[in-house]
């Protein structure tokens, strides 16, 4: 390990630090092996308590309020009627709009495209893509 041209030679020795029974701090030299197999243990613990945390079952339910979240909730018929009612109110909507304005709203909001991005697609101008959705927004407003 000595040669002439490095004089040093590095030990690397493993430690395990812990209280014992009578709560004094203890430090003890291990051996590499053993520190490696105290690192697997550590992240075989982490990992069964993160799947323990996701598995959990929240036992501080009452027998009402579990079989409440495992039946699907019921809609009034009043509901049904109002959410089919706005449903074609808003694809009515957006029928009145232009084909181009329908095009970049759709793009904006339902594929969460930036204005840069509908810009490149479009092969058109940034300032061209705010002002067109803004129009289509406008309209759908000026219809409700």
């Amino acid at each position: 390990m000595f040669d002439n041209t490095n004089p040093y030679k590095v030990f690397c020795r493993y430690y395990a630090a812990f209280f014992d029974g009578k709560g004094r701090p203890q430090e003890v030299e291990i051996s590499e092996d053993v520190f490696h197999a105290f690192g697997e243990f550590k992240k075989e613990a982490k990992k069964q308590q993160n799947f323990d945390e996701r598995h959990r079952e929240y036992f501080d339910l009452s027998e009402e309020e579990i079989a409440n979240r495992s039946a699907p909730t019921q809609r009034s018929i009043e509901e049904v009627i109002c959410e089919k009612e706005l449903a074609g109110a808003v694809k009515e909507a957006v029928d009145n709009l232009t084909d181009v304005q329908r095009r970049r709203l759709l793009l904006y909001f339902r594929y969460d495209l930036t204005y840069e991005q509908i810009a490149e697609v479009e092969n058109c101008s940034h300032p061209a893509i705010i002002k067109s959705v803004n129009a289509a927004i406008k309209k759908l407003k000026s219809f409700f």
